[in-house]
């Protein structure tokens, strides 16, 4: 019975979440420490580090856009960057 009752309370502890609408609108920002390891070729070992950033945003009920970039530097004057657009 103390079970069912508590299963109960967090359900209704939980409603207005499950009411609430879904957002896509956010933004986020992130750092990146990258390690490389690569036993299958000689031993070939790298790390390095970089920044990210990404966000998207909400046209209207249907649609949104999304984006994302991020920027890596490792050893031996190795440079990673990416970019990601998307709908």
């Amino acid at each position: 019975m103390l079970r069912k009752t508590s299963i109960l309370g967090l359900l209704l502890f939980a409603m207005p979440v499950f009411a609430a609408d879904i957002s896509y609108n956010y933004v986020e920002a992130g750092y990146q420490k990258i390690d490389i390891d690569d036993d299958l070729s000689g031993g070939f070992d790298t790390d390095g580090d970089g920044f990210g950033i990404a966000g998207s945003f909400e046209l209207n009920e249907n649609w949104f856009m999304n984006a994302s970039y991020s920027d890596a530097s490792f050893d031996f004057g190795i440079d990673l960057t990416q970019l990601s657009i998307g709908g």
